[in-house]
């Protein structure tokens, strides 16, 4: 899905691609003169320098994608969007702010939904810093092959990780299992809940790592 509490495009550096910032103007205006406030723009990275630049529109749609271990928060940019939206940034944002789409976000952006790919994310400090669990996209692809090869090794993982799992609830020690008496007692391994056992007297096998 696309997530509709975040932006989707910002303005970018024409000469690092990064986000630029109005420039906040701290010239005391002349009394009774009418001046014409012209944005102006800085971009703040160690190659530019503050300095007052050319910028451009550049989209950053937030989405949220799934596939069978979970979900993730991840930020689709411009180069791939328009590849697969089949359009420009500036084309997008013309027809959104006149108008055209009465929505949050861009009607085409509906063509991103139920779809399926595969993602190449940065990890970056800033995420692990501020605790900001919002991937950026480096790469994507739709490609059937390749897809179906992580699929497959995915699925391999998650097998491995069962099987492993019932070997070390199968390897317990008798001494390890606690008599709970219980009539309503459950197996608990790893916190997680594996089956439940009622009206008899019943052993509860627990393991902590």
């Amino acid at each position: 899905m696309i997530s509709e509490d975040l932006p989707w495009y910002y303005f970018a550096c024409k000469a690092c691609n990064k986000k630029v910032f109005q420039k906040v103007n701290n010239d005391t205006p002349t009394v009774g003169v009418l001046v014409d406030e012209e944005e102006v723009y800085e971009c703040k990275t160690a190659t530019c320098k503050d300095t007052v630049i050319q910028y451009t529109q550049r989209l950053k749609i937030p989405l949220t994608v799934q596939d069978s271990s979970g979900t993730v928060s991840l930020t689709l940019f411009d180069r791939d969007a328009c590849r697969i939206l089949k359009t420009t940034a500036a084309n997008l944002i013309e027809k959104h702010v006149a108008g055209g789409d009465k929505g949050l976000y861009p009607d085409e952006f509906e063509a991103l939904l139920g779809k399926k790919f595969a993602f190449k994310i940065d990890i970056s400090e800033f995420n692990i810093e501020n605790n900001f669990w919002f991937f950026g996209v480096s790469k994507l692809t739709d490609d059937e092959d390749i897809i179906f090869e992580l699929e497959k090794k995915a699925n391999n993982i998650e097998v491995e990780k069962s099987a492993s799992l019932n070997n070390r609830f199968t390897d317990m020690d008798s001494e390890d299992t606690v008599n709970l008496n219980d009539d309503n007692s459950t197996d608990v391994i790893m916190g997680v809940t594996v089956g439940t056992k009622s009206n008899e007297d019943v052993k509860s096998k627990v393991c902590c790592y």
